[in-house]
C-alpha cells in the first residue's frame, strides 16, 4: 500500500512523509511488514523533535528483526 502522512510537531510545524509498505499474508495472517520512506530525515527529525518535548519512546532503538 501507498500511503502519505501528515502530523503536527511539539513546538509548531508538521511532519508530513510518503511511502509504502509491503505485507506477506499468510492464512489471514500478517507474517511479513516491510515498511518504505521517501524521507527518513524527516521521520528522525521528527522523532528529535517529539524525543526532546519528553516522549522517551521517541529516541528508543529502532525494532528490527532477524
Amino acid at each position: 500500500m501507498e500511503w502519505t502522512s501528515e502530523a503536527p510537531l511539539p513546538g509548531g510545524g508538521t511532519y508530513t512523509n510518503t511511502g509504502s509498505h509491503i505485507l506477506t499474508l499468510r492464512n489471514g495472517k500478517i507474517v511479513s511488514f516491510h515498511a518504505y520512506l521517501n524521507d527518513v530525515q524527516a521521520l528522525d527529525d521528527a522523532l528529535d523533535g517529539v524525543a526532546a518535548d519528553g516522549l522517551a519512546e521517541a529516541a528508543a532503538p529502532a525494532i528490527v528483526s532477524t
